[in-house]
């Protein structure tokens, strides 16, 4: 009797040390020494079928055993013996029991004599034990790889969500915010713990917005549904600031099949892109050194006014300015001082003229006026004559006192000149030469008859050259003759 309880202890032990742990390997360290010095045996053994590999000794105590005798009486895989009480073989002196693990694998334990028939039966259903709690060691493996691997996305989502540059806030089905980050924050000014909990409707309106017209737009029409799906540009009004233009998102958080329990609501700040896409626009209508209309702009214009004058029987002015002695002073001094000399004269030319002038910059030193609703040619030239005495003021640019002139030609539209934008352009700069051949400093208008005459004295020019080329004139010479020698003495 004494024996029985002692096998009952021995077996509880054993037990104990199996359930010590989900660990596989601390719950192995465990259990198979109890089993080697509790039931008398000399090696304690898990033995697991590694496929083309054969059997494998995972765990054996102590560590060298005779592998060849440990694995002579085990079956092949898939053909273990069902019974509790295992497989028994004799390799020497020793005995080696077997029993059959759930996890296609055996424990298996070798002893100086044999077990009794009713303790290896019960040993087999230790057995049965440590094999299911090899299977619950490693599905709790699987289970921990699947919670740390669940954990490092976690992460991740967590820090990219709080290293988007876009606004992004949860919503749930009642519309009420239960997620955002930081980038949220800032653009609704307050921090998270204010913000949680409470309708979005409450603390942003979304109105729609024309792209490209997002700045000059008002907050118009009904606010955009935040628990609608969508995409496009709109103007985001928050608690105590103005408009701000904004690209938004809304998707579904779905719930099943067919349903949704929520919407994340992206808003990304278009304020800055706004800007760029305004400053490339000014940039490729402007000159970049002075800030006046360049040569697209001033065509532009240019086609307005005159389309303006002929409806409304309206005086265009169109006029070039060119600078005297710009040159020298460029080389003299430098481009930086040059270039400083230009942005000065432009600001000077701009403060001379009415607001509802255009003053544009077509390269180096010239530079063209669009006067429009001119009143009377006097005016026109008061104006002009005007401008033409404040350049000939001294500059103080860049510690130098620059003294420069201007030449300026100009034509009135449709009095004077009736051609196209390009024809006024180019008479204006006809009538530029005009005044520097003049010497300089002045003001020339552009006169259609001298322009008629020069046409007529270049074709004459033009046809005698093609007369002479063609053979079509002959040259003739007549005799001198002295009226006192009655002889000839030259000719002409």
């Amino acid at each position: 009797m004494a024996g029985r309880i002692q096998q009952l202890e021995i077996l509880n032990e054993v037990l104990m040390a199996i359930g010590q742990s989900l660990d596989r390997e601390h719950m192995l360290r465990g259990c198979l020494p109890v089993m080697v010095r509790r039931l008398g045996c000399t090696c304690a053994v898990i033995v697991e079928w590694q496929g083309r590999g054969g059997w494998v000794l995972s765990h054996s105590l102590p560590r060298r055993i005779d592998k060849k005798a440990v694995l002579a009486g085990l079956p092949e895989p898939y053909e273990g013996s069902g019974s509790q009480e295992g497989k028994v073989w004799q390799a020497g002196a020793r005995y080696y029991h077997a029993w059959q693990l759930p996890n296609e694998g055996w424990l298996v334990l070798g002893r100086g004599r044999p077990f009794d028939h009713l303790l290896r039966h019960e040993l087999g259903g230790v057995a049965r034990h440590l094999g299911l709690a090899l299977v619950a060691c490693e599905q709790y493996r699987e289970l921990q790889r699947a919670r740390r691997a669940a954990d490092q996305e976690a992460e991740l989502h967590r820090v990219t969500l709080q290293a988007l540059a876009e606004a992004l806030i949860s919503i749930d089905g009642d519309g009420v915010v239960r997620r955002l980050n930081p980038a949220a924050e800032r653009m609704l000014g307050s921090s998270a713990d204010r913000l949680l909990g409470r309708p979005l409707a409450e603390l942003i309106r979304l109105y729609p917005a024309n792209p490209g017209e997002m700045l000059e737009a008002g907050l118009t029409g009904e606010p955009i549904d935040l628990r609608g799906k969508g995409t496009g540009e709109a103007f985001l009004q928050r608690p105590g600031a103005g408009p701000l233009p904004v690209h938004y998102t809304i998707a579904a958080i779905p719930d099943g099949a067919e349903g949704w329990r929520g919407m994340v609501v992206t808003l990304a700040d278009r304020s800055e892109r706004q800007r760029l896409e305004e400053q490339m626009s000014w940039q490729a209508l402007h000159d970049a050194l002075t800030g006046l209309p360049n040569r697209r702009l001033l065509s532009d214009r240019l086609n307005r006014a005159v389309a303006m004058a002929d409806r409304y029987e309206k005086l265009l002015a169109v006029a070039l300015v060119d600078l005297d002695g710009f040159k020298p002073v460029n080389d003299r001094f430098g481009h930086e001082v040059g270039d400083a000399l230009l942005r000065a004269v432009a600001r000077r030319m701009r403060d001379m003229l009415r607001s509802g002038d255009t003053l544009a910059r077509l390269g180096g030193d010239e530079f063209v006026i669009v006067m429009e609703e001119i009143r009377s040619m006097t005016e026109t030239g008061e104006i002009l004559q005007r401008l033409l005495h404040a350049l000939a003021q001294p500059f103080e640019v860049e510690g130098h006192r620059v003294v420069i002139s201007a030449s300026l030609g100009y034509t009135l539209y449709p009095i004077l000149d009736e051609g196209d934008t390009d024809t006024l352009l180019r008479h204006a700069d006809q009538a530029m030469y005009r005044a520097k051949e003049q010497g300089r400093n002045r003001i020339y208008l552009f006169d259609a008859l001298e322009r008629e005459r020069q046409e007529i004295r270049v074709r004459r020019v033009r046809e005698i050259r093609d007369a002479i080329g063609q053979g079509q004139m002959v040259l003739h010479y007549q005799p001198k003759v002295s009226m006192q020698e009655g002889a000839v003495v030259g000719c002409e």
